[in-house]
């Protein structure tokens, strides 16, 4: 198993373990939250229309203990987000029928629409998502809304390594 030291520090040696290739994806509808013990994984929703990008995250973050979820598009991801309540949305910007923040927007409409109330815990009200994109955060013009966290930018091509450190970085914040 992938042990973590210290400062975003990473071993050679460590990276090899890391990388396993397990080609199963979570299929099927999460329960809310509530229904899960503390010990239950989270959920991660990867969401890009490249395999280059989704099969890395998808190996790092089983590795690193959480449950994933793989979309393709922007309407997938409206449908992903609304029936699994994933505790992370990774999250492309520029991908086919609509983009990152259009399904933001249409998932949004769809929460308050249906008023979804899975998240219970107040300190999760929102979910954290991570913009992936080859433009700058600025060039995006990223919208805020009531159910979703921005949390940050990653900026593509980015090597194994630095998907690597950055998800754990991230995963640190759960």
């Amino acid at each position: 198993m992938f042990s973590y030291k210290g400062s975003h520090q990473l071993s050679p040696q460590d990276l090899p373990s890391l990388f396993h290739f397990d080609s199963s994806y979570t299929i099927g509808t999460k329960k809310k939250n509530s229904d899960y013990s503390q010990n239950e994984k989270k959920l991660v929703l990867i969401v890009d229309d490249s395999l280059k990008t989704t099969t890395p995250l998808n190996i790092i973050f089983k590795n690193l203990g959480w449950e994933t979820q793989i979309s393709f598009d922007g309407s997938s991801a409206v449908r992903d987000i609304v029936s699994t309540s994933p505790d992370l949305v990774i999250l492309d910007w520029f991908m086919p029928d609509y983009n990152g923040g259009v399904a933001l927007e249409k998932a949004q409409s769809a929460i308050v629409f249906e008023q979804i109330d899975w998240k219970t815990n107040a300190a999760n009200k929102q979910i954290p998502v991570v913009t992936f994109s080859a433009f700058p955060k600025e060039e995006l013009n990223v919208p805020t809304f009531p159910s979703f966290n921005i949390m940050e930018h990653w900026k593509k091509p980015m090597s194994i390594r630095d998907l690597t450190i950055n998800s754990l970085r991230l995963i640190k914040q759960f």
